[in-house]
């Protein structure tokens, strides 16, 4: 069906409101979608739809409930996407059940076919991120990680060795950079950011401001660096909108959105079965109407 490999990171944080500081979880995640030429690929997902995967990728972790947080990688996501069918179907169940779930996919799997992040928060408010790969489960992790190696390797190297492994926390931008420096192509595009508002309870897709310049600056001292560059060399604003349902983005220079959804699909032949109607795929929308730029269907889940 598709992807090879991807990247995502979970970590234990805190999280500040004011004076009062709570402990939190957050996830990172890649979003590349790398097809698999041996799969009926446009008979998974619809002509149109497989061309915005391939050029916007697909969402590796889903919040499928205010309080859990499912993370997939791997060369053959379609065993995510029975897990994925084990969850809107069943619709209740407990954390062992889905962690149960998901270790029997992961078993019957070939080798590095599927690896899960399962990430939790109790009726106490208690974290609880589960790594499930290397045919093992592995509950209550300070940090943990499925997907590249390369990628993993290339953001340790950016560790804080002034503290311990289990108070080491990431930054967006150090995820980024070692999704653009590890050198494996099966990772990259847009990055998703999720974390736990304790005060909403409630995993969300967070909201952040990006400005991407395209050329290199040579910048004397004591100069200003450019934060923001015109279409025409290269430069653009990426706003991402802060959700608990939906990963949205809108490029300010194309006047254009990007919608992440397993509620809508394109009205295309192929675009609706049981093989990828769980999985959140792009839909683009024009940001200042706000409507799509091609017939999609709404469904249910």
């Amino acid at each position: 069906m598709g992807d090879r490999v991807s990247f995502i990171y979970a970590e234990k944080t805190i999280q500040k409101n004011g004076d009062q500081e709570y402990p939190s979880l957050r996830i990172m995640g890649d979003t590349k979608f790398t097809p698999v030429l041996d799969a009926p690929n446009i008979k998974n997902w619809g002509k149109r739809t497989f061309d915005k995967l391939s050029r916007y990728g697909i969402i590796k972790s889903m919040i499928v409930a205010p309080k859990c947080c499912v993370s997939f990688a791997g060369n053959d996501i379609s065993y995510a996407h029975d897990l994925l069918k084990f969850i809107y179907t069943e619709k209740h169940f407990s954390e062992e059940q889905l962690t149960s779930k998901a270790f029997e996919l992961h078993s019957s799997a070939p080798q590095n076919a599927i690896e899960f992040l399962i990430c939790c928060i109790d009726d106490n408010e208690q974290e609880n991120i589960c790594c499930i790969k290397d045919g093992q489960v592995t509950p209550h992790c300070p940090q943990a990680w499925i997907g590249s190696k390369d990628a993993h390797t290339a953001l340790q190297s950016q560790r804080n060795f002034n503290i311990s492994k289990a108070e080491q926390t990431y930054s967006l931008s150090q995820f980024q950079a070692a999704i653009e420096s590890c050198g494996d192509d099966s990772v990259g595009g847009y990055i998703t950011n999720i974390r736990y508002d304790y005060h909403e309870k409630t995993f969300v897709y967070s909201e952040r401001l990006e400005s991407h310049t395209g050329r290199d600056q040579i910048v004397q001292p004591g100069e200003c660096i450019r934060l923001y560059d015109n279409a025409a060399n290269g430069g653009y604003l990426v706003y991402y909108y802060e959700s608990p349902s939906v990963f949205a983005l809108s490029i300010d220079q194309g006047d254009f959105s990007i919608v992440y959804s397993n509620g809508t699909k394109y009205a295309e032949p192929d675009s609706l079965n049981d093989h990828t109607k769980y999985f959140m795929i792009p839909v683009l929308m024009r940001t200042s109407t706000w409507e799509p730029l091609a017939e999609i269907v709404s469904i249910e889940n």
